[in-house]
């Protein structure tokens, strides 16, 4: 007799095994499938990785490789509950997936552990670990597949993970190229310099060269990346840059050579996409020190006007920019900005408003406002320095922009007008040119002008509002990118008999006088993609030189031109066409070596002028930055320097303080035709032209006219002042302060306390020292006139008396 089924718990084993199948086929749909494509829409959708480790999706072949790897699990898992054998392809196809997921495990490698805390604590730890899941997956998979059929797989499954692995290194070459290049870019031989550039414009890629340029950005290295490097994609040593050479200053550099612009000049990546934790670790490895920095996220320009008032007989204008600013973020920020003055202009005034009332800035040394200045950012207080960046431009902080809050400084800028021989007294706007924040499209710069004189005619975009007889007034709003691009001018008649007025203790003169004849006069042309534009308009501009004027040209690139100086002629014309049409214009060139050599040429030829036609210079070049200051220093006949950038942006390749004295920025339109063709017009004509002059002096009886003519007269005695040594800049540090200027010896800071100047040795200026809108003058006019038209009403009533 056939004994009876035990009863219990081992009695019947099917069901179990169809619990075990049921739960392991969860298990490879969960790690195989579901969590790697969760994790790939989590990434595209929030960045978190590309924004705070490396970018696991680089390119668009990236990203369709990688969400292979789960599509492919998910036919096989489906093909798994088939009785048919699986295809050749198939089990091909999932070596390879495998060798994808390994390869991207790889790399999360060395945050496995704080994925771990992750699972326990936050639940998201189980996305850095989706590739490695995916790949034992897909190996298990094609192993399986492989088995079922019955045919020999070793060799199969080899090829396949071979291709998925080749595959794999060469989607990550342009990434393992950007970062030779910038390793390459920083070598001591120019020719390897050369060769990574060459290499990064034509190989690399310019989206992970953009992330090196900002401290936060990580490194992107990729597979290929860890066998070239020979280490892993997410170190402490890769996140401080050094042990791999791949540096934010050193990608900046390569970012301006490749593409021809600032890299700050572009929106950063990724930015505006990531979680909100993830943005609060953005921090801003510039606060506090001397560069604009990469553009910060959540502090924005939150609106800005310009108040100014113009004496066209006096030719001096006066005036203020107030902006505001607001941080979205959770954490304070700095602002960083370089505005481009009025040609000849210089600060006169800085406040910053603290806890809603404003407080006037001290003037001091560079080092001392600048010491002070950096003593209070590490207080977290509230400080505003203005210094200047170059020729014509000034640098301004301020911090902070609280967090969830905003910030308000204005910019006080006192400035020369340009006399024309029509008789027009001009001045152009100022505008910003570099800057580490963003300007939403909809902001508009308001700008309101007043002036004494008579009307004529204006830049487009100015509409008139009623004033009384002789006094202009003009209003006009613009966009940041029309600012910068058109400098839009306001111009007035001014009195041609008004000569000789006091202001203070200098006397100034306007007269006509003859114009001495042309005498030596060069162009350096920048080679760079921004000024490709400048070209044609240069030769366009040629018929303006007379006939046996001596002049020379040079083109600066990677492989220079050179017309040396020489008596001008048509066959001079046709040497030059041929050397600008053989001329790249790529990327962004070093302007300083042909600088220097135009510099030298021009060394004692008679009233020498330099015309440097430029694009954006982001960059001081150390390779000719010394052969510039040789020439500067030893030269003792030095040229005057004009520059005229074809498009806006910084220039800081013009640092040295004897630039100060011999550059002066012109004062662009956006049409370099037309620009280049006023510089040659105004060097080359021989009609007479308007001159002002400025001396110390008793000045009894003369008219009173504007307080900022004293300034600019000691501005020009500045200039003059550093160019005896360090007996000559004590004098001008002394001079700045005493006017209230900003130049290359001296500065302004504004603190929060009379505790913080106290600190800092400084002390802020009189309430009667500060110009304003309307100027001093015009009320102390106003009140002559009030006094006159009460002695006339006292007259009149003596008369009637009598």
């Amino acid at each position: 007799m056939e004994a009876p089924p035990i009863e219990g718990r081992y009695s019947n084993p099917a069901p179990f095994a169809g619990a075990a199948r049921i739960a392991g086929f969860v298990f490879v749909l969960f790690a195989g499938f579901l969590l790697p494509a969760f994790t790939i829409g989590f990434e595209l959708f929030t960045r978190m990785c590309a924004e705070t480790l490396f970018d696991p999706l680089p390119s668009l072949a990236h990203l369709a490789v990688v969400t292979a790897v789960p599509l492919i699990n998910l036919k096989l898992i489906l093909m798994r509950r088939r009785e048919a054998p699986v295809p050749r392809a198939w089990i091909f196809a999932g070596a390879a997936a495998a060798a994808v997921g390994f390869g991207y495990a790889l790399l999360f490698l060395p945050i496995y552990p704080i994925a771990i805390i992750g699972i326990i604590f936050f639940g998201l730890g189980l996305l850095p670990l989706a590739p490695l899941s995916a790949g034992i997956c897909a190996l298990a998979l094609a192993l399986g597949a492989a088995r079922r059929g019955a045919q020999p797989y070793l060799r199969l499954i080899m090829l396949g993970a071979f291709a998925g692995l080749a595959l794999l290194l060469a989607l990550d070459v342009p990434t393992a190229l950007t970062r030779a290049a910038v390793r390459g870019s920083v070598d001591a031989d120019p020719a390897v310099r050369a060769r990574s550039v060459s290499l990064m414009r034509n190989f690399g890629n310019r989206e992970l060269l953009l992330r090196l340029c900002y401290d936060n950005s990580g490194y992107t290295g990729g597979l290929l990346g860890l066998v070239v490097d020979g280490a892993l994609s997410i170190t402490p040593d890769d996140f401080d840059h050094r042990r791999l050479g791949v540096s934010p200053g050193a990608a900046r550099e390569l970012y301006y050579r490749v593409n021809g612009q600032p890299y700050n000049s572009v929106a950063p990546p990724f930015r505006g996409r990531a979680w909100r934790f993830a943005e609060d670790f953005d921090w801003d490895a510039d606060r506090g020190g001397t560069v604009i920095g990469g553009r910060v996220s959540g502090l924005n320009l939150h609106s800005s006007r310009i108040d100014g008032s113009m004496d066209a007989d006096d030719a001096v204008a006066y005036l203020e920019w107030t902006t505001e600013f607001a941080n979205s973020r959770e954490s304070p920020q700095e602002t960083r900005m370089s505005l481009v003055l009025p040609p000849g202009g210089v600060v006169s005034r800085a406040t910053l408003w603290v806890n809603g009332e404003e407080r006037e800035a001290a003037f001091a040394s560079r080092a001392a406002t600048r010491a002070a200045y950096q003593a209070v950012v590490r207080a977290q207080r509230d400080p505003l320095l203005v210094t200047t960046n170059g020729a014509d431009q000034v640098f301004v902080q301020m911090f902070p922009v609280p967090a969830r809050g905003t910030a308000k400084f204005r910019i006080g800028i006192t400035a020369p007008l340009t006399l024309g021989n029509d008789g027009r007294a001009t001045l152009a706007m100022p505008a910003i040119v570099d800057r580490n924040f963003s300007i939403d499209g909809g902001l508009r710069h308001a700008v309101w002008i007043e002036g004494d004189g008579r009307d004529a005619n204006t830049d487009a975009g100015f509409s008139a509002i009623a004033g009384e007889k002789d006094i202009v007034r003009r209003r006009a709003t613009f966009s940041d990118a029309e600012l910068a691009t058109r400098r839009p001018r306001i111009s007035i008649l001014r009195n041609p008999q008004a000569e000789t007025i006091a202001s203070g203790a200098v006397m100034q003169t306007i007269r006509r006088e003859p114009r001495e004849p042309a005498g030596s006069f060069y162009v350096v042309l920048d080679g760079s993609l921004s000024a490709k534009s400048a070209a044609p308009a240069l030769l366009a501009a040629l018929d303006r030189i007379p006939t046996g004027a001596r002049v020379g040209f040079a083109v600066a690139s990677v492989s220079p031109g050179t017309l040396a100086l020489a008596p001008w002629s048509a066959a001079r014309k046709q040497e030059l066409t041929a050397l600008l049409d053989a001329q790249p214009f790529n990327g962004g060139e070093d302007n300083l070596g042909a600088l220097a050599d135009a510099i030298v040429a021009l060394e004692g030829e008679p009233r020498a002028t330099l015309l440097w036609i430029h694009g954006p210079q982001d960059f001081e070049f150390e390779e000719h930055l010394g052969e510039l200051a040789q020439a500067l220093d030893r030269g003792s006949r030095l040229p005057e320097i004009w520059l005229l950038p074809v498009t806006p942006g910084p220039n800081k390749a013009l640092q040295h303080p004897r630039l100060f004295q011999l550059a002066h920025t012109l004062a662009w339109s956006g049409d370099a035709r037309a620009d280049i063709a006023a510089a040659f017009t105004n060097y080359f004509d021989a009609a007479p032209q308007w001159t002002v002059s400025r001396v110390p002096g008793p000045a009894p009886g003369l008219v009173v006219g504007s307080q900022h003519v004293e300034k600019l007269w000691a501005l020009d005695e500045i200039e003059a002042l550093m160019a005896h040594g360090a007996g000559g800049t004590a004098r001008a540090v002394s001079l700045a302060a005493q006017y209230h200027l900003v130049t290359p010896v001296s500065g302004a800071v504004v603190l929060a306390s009379d505790n913080d100047y106290r600190r800092g040795g400084l002390t802020p200026p009189g309430a009667e020292s500060v110009p304003t809108i309307p100027e001093p003058s015009t009320w102390a006019l106003l009140i002559v006139a009030c006094l006159a038209f009460a002695w006339a009403v006292r007259q009149q009533r003596r008369r009637a008396c009598s």
